[in-house]
């Protein structure tokens, strides 16, 4: 960690510049290297105390009369931060022996580092000589989930068999576009997002201040509540023939849809916190049914924003690493394709909002009616959230969500108004499959998800979210970023969705209202909009089922 440290600057403005290259300090020639002073220290022992201050004195407690978890996470990573500091203030003595070279033009040691380590290491107490590889572990994990960076990659090595049409397609017949503010950071056009209200850092304050306690439920309530069934490994492999679109719901928002020989994996998490670390954060309240290993081959992922519950690093390139005849090909939205980078995935398509990929099977592959798989258009659409994966970055991503069919170019094109170029060249696919929408992660926006009916023109299957929502005293927070079930409701008919499956629900417990509500809330909304259960299915976590397509 100290060797990572010694080309990174990892103190800031809270240290001094001890030397430029070719320095000599403790018997090293290094590279830039940052250490606290002593004035330093002492701001760090007063921001520390300021923190201990808010946190055990101002955070609300839990049962047992403790900071509630995150609160006592906080200041958790604060003392690693002031342990760390006090570890490096003092430099190592000198030893010829433990001399080593780096080279004068990148910051970065060309040997083991471990005897600058073991030195420093001697040179302060031992419980901070123990806190030293904790707390440099686990910055470097939450750096790189939070931003992953190029030395993090890892090729897969496996041949394409998949293409990516040249050009993206620009669909005229959805109006809304992705716009920038004055700082570059994308956001709602009022035109078309008339009720998103962002509420800003303030907003987060406000709401933090005024949580209300997550209510809990004992490990045998949940486990009769929300049972956990592992998928069977044959249907995932084989999905049934015909007209029919088999989906798997994964937990939260990952769910697999499987029609005429492709199958499509939205937002996959499978990690037992969505959070920059694993012992800290949103945890699982019920287990993944599947790991990454146990999943078919996946042709096409799709991400609908940067959020840890929906882009999990480790997930990620256990999918991208993982052994399958061709690696899956990503679709993301604007700029998180250089996040991707870094976590070693290449195969990448980043869209903007109204526009639609072509991807080809290039090596053979079969539909479900016996002939050469047809193309699979992916088109990428606008919906209400934002986007963070640190305090700086928001909204520096766009949020988006996905429309995946198979359909024939002739209809497709009346639809969207595609070339004829495009529709002769599409003309070939032997099947006119389904048409499969996922929402991700959104807010009820009424006249959006009514164009988008309109020119989608009939949805087999929609993953809609109905979870999130928060309860009722901190409902004006989430309500422009997340859906109520009652909106879940509106959105299907908006969308003329034939089918709808319930997701961002049961998995992770990411705000206040009862766990269990949201279904229940979604079969009172159902009931009372005349549909049957049938048309809006609430699935258990690892359900596997089979929903009819359209066939014109």
């Amino acid at each position: 960690m100290v060797g990572e440290a010694v080309g990174r600057r990892p103190w800031g403005l809270v240290g001094r510049t001890l030397s430029r290259t070719g320095d000599r300090v403790s018997g090293c020639e290094v590279g830039p290297c940052v250490f606290p002073s002593s004035e330093t220290s002492i701001y760090l022992s007063i921001y520390l105390s300021i923190v201990w201050r808010r946190v055990v004195c101002v955070h609300p407690r839990d049962d047992f009369g403790r900071p509630r978890l995150w609160a006592r996470v906080h200041l958790s990573i604060h003392l690693s931060i002031l342990t760390t500091a006090i570890a490096l203030r003092s430099p190592a003595p000198e030893r010829s022996s433990d001399l080593k070279r780096y080279s004068p033009d990148i910051h970065k040691p060309k040997v083991d580092t471990s005897p600058l380590i073991a030195n420093t290491a001697r040179s302060v107490s031992p419980s901070a000589s123990a806190c030293l590889p904790i707390a440099g572990a686990m910055f470097s994990r939450m750096r790189r989930s939070m931003r992953p960076s190029p030395r993090d990659a890892r090729p897969s090595g496996l041949p394409a068999a998949h293409e990516v049409q040249a050009g993206l397609q620009r669909l005229e017949s959805i109006t809304i576009r992705s716009q920038k503010d004055a700082n570059g950071r994308y956001e709602h056009p009022p035109e078309h997002f008339p009720g998103f209200v962002d509420h800003g850092f303030s907003g987060f304050r406000k709401w933090r201040r005024t949580v209300e306690p997550i209510p809990t439920l004992s490990p045998e309530e949940l486990e009769r509540s929300l049972p956990v069934s592992k998928p069977s490994a044959a249907a995932l492999a084989s999905p049934p023939q015909g007209p029919v679109m088999q989906v798997a719901w994964l937990g939260h928002a990952s769910v697999l849809a499987q029609w005429d020989g492709w199958s499509v994996l939205a937002d996959p998490i499978f990690s037992h916190r969505c959070a920059p670390v694993q012992f800290a954060g949103p945890a699982r309240v019920r287990p993944a049914p599947v790991s990454a290993d146990e999943l078919p081959p996946i042709d096409a992922i799709v991400i609908s924003h940067n959020h840890y519950d929906h882009l999990d690093l480790s997930t990620v390139v256990a999918l991208a690493s993982r052994a399958q005849p061709t690696p899956p090909v990503w679709f993301v939205p604007l700029g998180t394709k250089a996040w991707m980078a870094g976590a070693g995935v290449s195969n990448v398509v980043e869209m903007d909002w109204a526009q639609r990929a072509t991807l080809r099977c290039t090596q053979g592959g079969s539909s479900a009616e016996g002939g050469r798989r047809p193309d699979l258009l992916v088109t990428c659409l606008p919906c209400q959230h934002w986007c963070a994966r640190t305090p700086f970055d928001r909204n520096a991503c766009l949020w988006a969500s996905w429309h995946v069919s198979t359909h024939s170019a002739a209809r497709g094109t009346a639809s969207s108004g595609a070339s004829s170029s495009r529709a002769d060249g599409a003309r070939s696919c032997t099947a006119d499959g389904g048409s499969y929408y996922f929402a991700g992660d959104t807010g009820y926006c009424g006249s959006v998800f009514e164009n988008l009916g309109k020119v989608l023109g009939g949805i087999d299957v929609a993953a809609i979210p109905i979870g999130a929502y928060g309860a009722p005293g901190e409902v004006w927070f989430h309500e422009p970023n997340h859906m109520s079930p009652e909106g879940a409701v509106r959105c299907r008919a908006d969308l003329q969705a034939k089918h709808a499956v319930a997701v961002h629900w049961g998995t992770f417990q990411l705000t206040s209202e009862p766990l269990l509500e949201p279904p229940k809330r979604l079969r009172a909304a159902a009931a009372a909009a005349g549909l049957l259960e049938e048309e809006f299915v609430v699935m258990a976590h690892g359900e596997v089922r089979c929903f009819p397509c359209q066939r014109p």
